[in-house]
């Protein structure tokens, strides 16, 4: 009878341990989602912000070194 009492003392540390870990679990990635939530990546930059990129026009490349660079690029 006392293998079976320990077996199912076992079994509940097992579930205590996993419901535990389970909301351990959650609530980290409730709070995460609000740490998170405000955050505004997109906005317009504020200050003295500058272009780091320049439009090409579509007639300075040709179809073959569009080819090549996405190729070599995966763009």
């Amino acid at each position: 009878m006392l293998s079976r009492f320990e077996a199912i003392w076992n079994g509940c540390k097992i579930l205590i341990v996993f419901v535990a870990c389970t909301a351990f679990f959650y609530y980290g990635i409730l709070f995460l989602m609000a740490e998170y939530q405000g955050d505004q990546r997109y906005d317009t930059p504020e200050g003295n912000a500058i272009k780091v990129f320049e439009n090409m026009s579509e007639e300075d490349i040709t179809f073959r070194e569009r080819l090549w660079h996405f190729w070599q690029r995966g763009e």
